[in-house]
């Protein structure tokens, strides 16, 4: 069973702001890749898979290089949010019932947090979340953690963080 467990962080001005540009860069990536995906489809019908999504961010770092100030499993989450839009509209497809519309580009009210699914953070005994590519972050530790963190989500909404067990 998961558990999700709040904490309130509080971020210096300095990480608010690398905060936002990280959501920023995830939401355009998120909308690059859904473009790319329907692109493909609407012209060769290919369904564009997760690894050939993921196959594009070397080339992507290059053209954009803010996307390198990102951590890789942050990147590779935002290919799998897309992945998974994608197939809840072939899902729909499938089952015909009214009309189907693509997944929705994300507007910058729509895109509001980055997820560390496997690792790059750790809490540290000083009462701070240490977050690869940003730092030590503190927050009110106001309830222990029980069992493994599997995942870290950062939302903007106040700069939330959502730790699942």
């Amino acid at each position: 069973m998961q558990k999700t467990y709040r904490y309130r962080l509080y971020p210096t001005k300095k990480q608010q702001t690398i905060l936002k540009e990280q959501i920023e860069c995830c939401r355009w990536l998120y909308n690059y890749t859904l473009a790319n995906c329907i692109h493909n489809y609407e012209t060769d019908k290919i369904f564009t898979s997760y690894y050939d999504s993921v196959k594009l961010l070397p080339n992507l770092k290059k053209e954009k290089p803010e996307l390198k100030t990102i951590y890789a499993q942050v990147l590779y989450n935002v290919m799998h949010r897309v992945d998974y839009a994608y197939k809840n509209f072939f899902r729909r497809c499938k089952q015909k019932r009214g009309k189907v519309g693509y997944p929705r580009f994300k507007g910058i009210n729509r895109y509001k947090s980055i997820t560390y699914p496997q690792n790059g953070y750790y809490i540290n005994d000083d009462k701070t979340i240490h977050v690869s590519k940003i730092g030590d972050i503190p927050f009110i530790y106001h309830r222990p953690i029980k069992g493994k963190i599997k995942s870290l989500t950062i939302v903007n909404d106040l700069i939330l963080p959502l730790i699942g067990r």
